[in-house]
């Protein structure tokens, strides 16, 4: 969750990355503002592939708030495909200027 403490427009960008190589339908991110989805992006998974989304949400600075959800329909559990350099998996808020 990510809650800037200076309102303005901020650019918010999310990528999920599945570990797995088995094809599946959709492997969806969705970037929410107050629980509410403000971006919905899925991709095919076919062979580890993955799903980025970006767009640029007006926050208040002081009660409103980012976070990420993510949904995937391959029939079971999967995990995510990350490691420590942040290449994979990430999260990425800041405030444009202006």
């Amino acid at each position: 969750r990510f809650t800037p403490q200076t309102s303005g427009y901020y650019y918010i960008s999310a990528a999920l990355k599945s570990d797995t190589g088995t094809n599946f339908t959709n492997l969806t991110v969705y970037l929410r503002k107050n629980g509410t989805e403000m971006l919905e992006v899925s991709a095919f998974n076919d062979a580890y592939n993955s799903t980025f989304g970006a767009t640029i949400i007006q926050l208040n600075g002081s009660t409103d708030y980012v976070d990420v959800a993510a949904n995937q329909n391959s029939g079971g559990a999967i995990n995510l495909d990350g490691n420590s350099d942040g290449k994979k998996n990430f999260f990425t808020a800041f405030k444009l200027v202006g």
